[in-house]
């Protein structure tokens, strides 16, 4: 018989005699404790995180193939028996390009912190400027693979409503919010058994927030926070590790050069001067000197840089003399303010000062932009009458030079400016103080106006793929304008800038949030309902309700803007409006209103030349007609696909395409169908449009039932199935369910098919459209016969007939209509001739909802 494996406490154990250590000892060397070493030899922790096994084969001092054998001890023997996973944990950690001074003790201690079984939450917290943000991403990627799920950083600093964390956090992991579930119940369906790190940078301006996570931690129990703030977040089982600063050198010990710049603040600043060409002699001088730079900033990360920042035009003596004034003016700040904070207030202050007037006003009107701008921006905001009366390019060039404004390459490949939060908050503070913050913040609403208008034509165009990376960098913004807007009465402004912002909420997966914005417009009391703006705002937040499934919303707010635009002889806003107004008849199951409606706008956006949305309009019409005329469909579908070829657009191409691989799937010319739907599916993701992309993956499943090929239908299904769940698209949802149901019935697992069909049923009976409402009754029918109740079988066949019966609705012609023919003839046969009629026409007496009821029974 073969013996198990060693366990890792037998590894360790044998390595520790061997080198004739003590668990004291080797806890020592380690910087572990003795009962952590005891826990580990006893097995009461069998899998240790991977940086205690690095600590422990260090002090151990072992060679490359005992290291191995003990790593691989550390695993799981399911983990062992498992083949290699083909990749890392997922991450969006940044990656900082300069070197983390000082602070391998720090790290080691939080590491150590985060690997103990109970713990889950850990805060760094310290003064602003510590470096709290880049010590928890150093703890990270040194942790990241131990959790499976991988490592998400979660921004915050940007974030002004504390009841956006747990959305923005939802954003980060891959979800989106157009679903009417609250967050915390989207995140803990999404991460509930998920081994994940949650990374939360800068979270002591929404300390409202610290509940909420407790509750997602709550939830989501193989979920661990880090947590950055100034302040604690106290909630019970937090740890809380205060970020020292980093250490000085001894003022009594300046003649020891070898001493000084052995220590971590004095190595930071050289390192940070050294990368601006200014290498030091280190003469007793400059030793005195840059001992003195160390304890002005006292040892903060920040400041030294910013104090480094000034070595291109002052020597380090003349650092120390310049920054002797300004810290001794503002070391006695407000006492409810931490000692630190005042220091590096004094730090921001002192470079402040150095800046010419004119550069000091552009920092602080560069503090209206939340999350970064551009180049372009920064001067649509500064430049102009009434503006700053500089070069904006040579403003930035001086600020970025003083280490107030950082500069990266975007995601566009266009530089992007930002602040730290700290010098931001400073340049607001100074804004509101100069009287000037009402036309700065009028201004930038103004140009994030300008950008939507920019971004809504860039998102209906071939160049939608560019703008989709682009947008999202300016949410913050966006919200940072439409807040000001609307809490200083600027309500028809506000509407005009919604209206626009279709795409752009679209682009960002963020309609939800984009249709909150709408509605508390909308309800303004000083919003013109008979204004352009009120219109558009009412179409644009009439089609994210209609997004997310609400289609009595939908209809309401998108027939106030097809009147207002009717009215205002708007013809290509109303062809708009009219085409997503019969979108949502459509999906409600009047196909004969439907029909007028983008029929009307199919005419109009041809008229006015809007080929983009014409592109839209006629797919829908397409879509609309497709059951009762394939030709004219056909010839919608091309011509949609015509027009977004014209334009290069590949999302709009998509869509057509995908209409003619379901018009093809009518025809049963199953191999033309799949080619189109991959077609479609590579340009979708290409794209990145997770909604598009799930249509077509579940039209790809659905093709694959019919061919019979259920583990590709599988597949495709339950990847659509997840994305739209994200997404909250219920009726999308519930058209995946039908699919994933039916397909069970053809496997005979009748207790998958029918949970499936119950929960499509459920979700179609709130949307109220008859026709799936009858397809789904129809496959439970089919799946009682398959239980033996041909009786009840009968009675649902009677409940189709009389739904389809009273819209006029025929027999699906495909598969699902065959199979449904075959149940029929199969009910009759089981039960007789009389028995059948009797039952079926108890079935087509019930009423919808009481119909409903008895399908869900």
């Amino acid at each position: 018989m073969l013996e198990p494996p060693a366990t890792f406490g037998d590894v360790l154990k044998r390595y520790r005699a061997a080198t004739g250590l003590t668990q004291e000892e080797l806890a020592e060397r380690a910087g572990l404790s003795a009962r952590g070493i005891s826990d580990l030899e006893r097995g009461r922790r069998a899998h240790p995180y991977f940086v205690t096994v690095r600590q422990l084969a260090d002090a151990l001092g072992l060679g490359e193939a005992d290291r191995a054998a003990l790593f691989a001890a550390a695993r799981s023997r399911d983990d062992a028996e498992a083949p290699p996973a083909a990749t890392d944990p997922p991450t969006n950690l940044p990656r900082p390009l300069t070197s983390l001074v000082g602070r391998a003790e720090d790290v080691r201690a939080v590491c150590r912190l985060l690997e103990r079984t109970e713990v889950r939450l850990v805060s760094l917290v310290g003064a602003g400027g510590v470096g709290k943000t880049r010590l928890a991403l150093e703890v990270a990627a040194e942790l990241g693979p131990a959790f499976s799920g991988g490592c998400s950083f979660v921004p915050l600093a940007a974030l002004r409503d504390p009841g956006l964390v747990l959305a923005t956090i939802a954003h980060t992991v891959g979800l989106t919010d157009s679903s009417d579930d609250p967050p915390l119940a989207r995140l803990t369906a999404h991460l509930r058994g998920k081994r994940l790190l949650l990374l939360l940078d800068n979270f002591e301006h929404l300390l409202a927030a610290a509940s909420s996570l407790n509750d997602l931690l709550t939830s989501c129990p193989a979920v661990t926070a880090l947590v950055t703030s100034r302040a604690p977040l106290s909630l019970s089982g937090e740890q809380e590790f205060v970020v020292p600063p980093l250490a000085l050198p001894d003022p009594r010990r300046t003649t020891d050069v070898a001493d000084v710049v052995r220590t971590p603040a004095a190595t930071l600043l050289l390192e940070r001067l050294s990368a601006i060409g200014r290498r030091l002699a280190a003469t007793e001088a400059d030793v005195t000197a840059i001992t003195e730079i160390c304890r002005r900033t006292d040892g903060l990360p920040l400041a030294i840089e910013l104090a480094a920042a000034r070595g291109r035009h002052l020597t380090v003596q003349e650092l120390a003399a310049r920054l002797q004034r300004p810290l001794d003016l503002l070391t006695h700040g407000p006492r409810d303010l931490p000692p630190r904070q005042q220091t590096l207030r004094a730090t921001i202050v002192w470079s402040y000062d150095l800046l010419a007037p004119r550069e000091q006003r552009l920092l602080r009107w560069l503090a209206a932009f939340a999350g970064g701008w551009t180049l372009e921006r920064a001067e649509a905001l500064c430049c102009g009458d009434g503006g700053v009366p500089m070069d904006v390019m040579d403003g930035l060039a001086a600020l970025v030079d003083s280490s107030l404004v950082h500069a990266k390459r975007g995601v566009d490949g266009r530089t992007r400016y930002g602040m730290l939060e700290t010098i931001r908050e400073f340049a607001e503070e100074r804004l509101a103080a100069s009287g000037e913050e009402d036309t700065v913040r009028r201004r930038h609403a103004a140009v994030m106006f300008d950008y939507a208008e920019q971004a809504d034509r860039g998102l209906r165009s071939g160049e939608r793929l560019a703008w989709t990376r682009a947008v999202a960098a300016e949410v913050d913004n966006v919200r940072a304008a439409l807040r000001w807007l609307l809490d200083h009465g600027e309500t028809q402004r506000a509407l005009a800038f919604i209206g626009k912002l279709l795409w752009f909420w679209d682009a960002v997966a963020r309609g939800r949030e984009g249709r909150t914005w709408g509605e508390e417009a909308l309800a303004k009391a000083n919003a013109d309902p008979e204004s352009w703006a009120y219109a558009r705002a009412s179409y644009a937040t009439g089609q994210q309700a209609w997004a997310m499934g609400d289609f009595a919303a939908a209809a309401r707010l998108l027939t106030a803007s097809v009147e207002r635009f009717r009215a205002l002889d708007d013809r290509g806003s109303l062809g708009q409006a009219l085409d997503q107004l019969g979108s949502t008849y459509l999906s409600s199951g009047d196909v004969s209103r439907a029909r007028e409606l983008l029929g009307e706008s199919v005419a109009l956006l041809d008229a006015v030349g809007e080929r983009w949305d014409y592109g839209m309009a006629v797919f829908m019409l397409g879509d609309a007609v497709v059951a009762t005329d394939p030709a004219a469909a056909r010839r919608c579908y091309e011509q949609s696909l015509a027009a977004f070829r014209a334009l290069g657009d590949q999302f709009g191409m998509a869509i057509p395409i995908t209409g003619l691989g379901g018009l093809a799937m009518r025809e049963r010319d199953y191999p033309t169908a799949r080619a189109l739907f991959e077609e479609g599916l590579a340009l979708r993701r290409a794209v990145g449009h997770a909604f598009n992309t799930a249509i077509s993956l579940t039209s790809l499943g659905e093709l694959a039932r019919y061919e019979g090929d259920d583990e590709r239908a599988t597949a495709c299904l339950e990847e659509g199935l997840a994305l739209f769940r994200d997404l909250g698209d219920a009726e999308r949802i519930a058209w995946t369910l039908y699919n994933i149901g039916m397909m069970a019935v053809q496997g005979a697992d009748l207790a998958a098919a029918t949970a499936a069909l119950r929960e499509s049923l459920t979700l179609r009976a709130a949307q109220r459209n008859r026709a799936p409402i009858a397809q789904t009754i129809a496959g439970l029918a089919q799946v009682a016969l398959m239980q033996g109740d041909a009786d009840r079988a009968a009675r649902l066949v009677g409940a189709v007939e009389a739904i389809r019966a009273a819209d006029d609705l025929a027999m699906p012609r495909n598969e699902d209509g065959e199979a449904e023919e075959q149940t029929l003839v199969r009910i009759e046969e089981a039960l007789g001739p009389d028995a059948y009629a009797a039952a079926v026409a108890q079935g087509r007496r019930l009423p919808l909802a009481a119909a409903i009821q008895f399908a869900l029974g």
